[in-house]
């Protein structure tokens, strides 16, 4: 008897690992591309600008992510989707993280035929966006029309894995002083009304907005309400468009 069960035990825990390897595959962990091309249907009017959106660290297959970039889609406004974590799966200089905000941010350009882009960063990908753009050249800098900070958290990981996301590791940085540089484009950090940890509020200068929704880091799961708050914020404060 006990070694029928230590048998159904261990296929157990054999069906569990591939369950799970299965499913980090589908949430694109062991991709070489990291990018999504989101485009309006077709006889859209075309926008003047595209977004960049940079996903979570449980990557762009999954969660809120994909479904606030649909409804910048929805009107009309292509997306560039960025992989946090295939990405990030492998250990990241903060050298590494300016090459590619720049990289995402001259290929959003390039794919959509665009002048101005709006990057967006949600979690994991929003404290990718803050620390890598103050290395941004001034070249550059003047077609980022705006930035949208979602739930970022005040500590940077340069590595994205389950450790991270259980707590298992310690940050590699802490967000202020990056955050803190954000002060030569318009923007938004959007918080969760009971979230702890939050980076919004140390951001205080005065190109960046807040808004507070309900909930905690994960907003209630609420992708329609993150992405209200992000289009009237660009509507709003967006500069060029």
């Amino acid at each position: 008897m006990l070694k029928k069960i230590a048998i159904g035990f261990v296929a157990l825990i054999g069906l569990l690992l591939i369950g799970g390897s299965a499913y980090v595959t589908y949430l694109g962990y062991f991709s070489d591309d990291p990018f999504t091309v989101m485009r309006p249907p077709e006889g859209a009017q075309k926008p003047d600008y595209a977004i960049a959106f940079l996903s979570g660290d449980m990557g762009f297959n999954a969660g809120m992510g994909p479904q606030i970039a649909r409804g910048f889609v929805n009107d009309g406004v292509p997306v560039l989707g960025f992989n946090s974590l295939s990405w990030f799966r492998h250990r990241r200089t903060p050298e590494d993280v300016n090459a590619i905000v720049q990289d995402i941010t001259r290929r959003t350009m390039r794919d959509f035929g665009v002048e101005k882009v709006v990057l967006i960063g949600q979690s994991f990908g929003a404290d990718a966006l803050h620390l890598g753009l103050p290395a941004m050249p001034r070249a550059l800098r003047k077609h980022v029309a705006f930035v949208g900070l979602v739930v970022p958290t005040d500590t940077v990981f340069l590595k994205a894995s389950p450790a991270e996301i259980f707590n298992w590791s310690p940050p590699d940085l802490p967000a202020a002083p990056s955050a803190r540089e954000l002060t030569w484009v318009p923007g938004v950090c959007i918080h969760g009304e009971t979230e702890d940890h939050s980076l919004c509020s140390v951001m205080t200068q005065p190109n960046i907005a807040h808004v507070a929704l309900p909930g905690g880091h994960y907003l209630d799961k609420d992708s329609e309400a993150v992405y209200r708050a992000l289009s009237n914020a660009i509507a709003q404060r967006a500069r060029g468009l």
